[in-house]
């Protein structure tokens, strides 16, 4: 996701790093404007059944804060199923190129 967002030079989005411009300005209806549509582009990569607990949210860098304290590196629950995971992977007869990609996406 960073990634993609760099690209679109959007990241400040998420960061902080572009504030909401005064009401007058005449930035702010095109502020607005990018903001939604990187709120539609986080909830569609969302599964539909998770995306509803995040309606609430007024920003991209809510819904990001949102994201991350429920699914990021500090919750305890999904980094054990995920560590969990990655124990019980083994290579079988999987070449190691796929077995690498199964590794790597964990």
């Amino acid at each position: 996701m960073k990634i993609a967002l760099c690209n679109r030079t959007k990241w400040g989005f998420i960061d902080g790093g572009w504030k909401e411009p005064e009401s007058n300005s005449p930035m702010y209806e095109q502020r607005i404007g990018c903001d939604g549509m990187i709120v539609s582009w986080l909830f569609n990569s969302i599964v539909p059944e998770l995306s509803k607990a995040f309606f609430y949210t007024g920003s991209t860098e809510e819904l990001y804060l949102e994201l991350f304290e429920n699914f990021g590196s500090n919750n305890g629950p999904l980094l054990y199923k995920v560590q969990k995971k990655i124990l019980e992977l083994y290579q079988g007869n999987d070449s190691v190129v796929l077995y690498y990609t199964k590794l790597k996406r964990l």
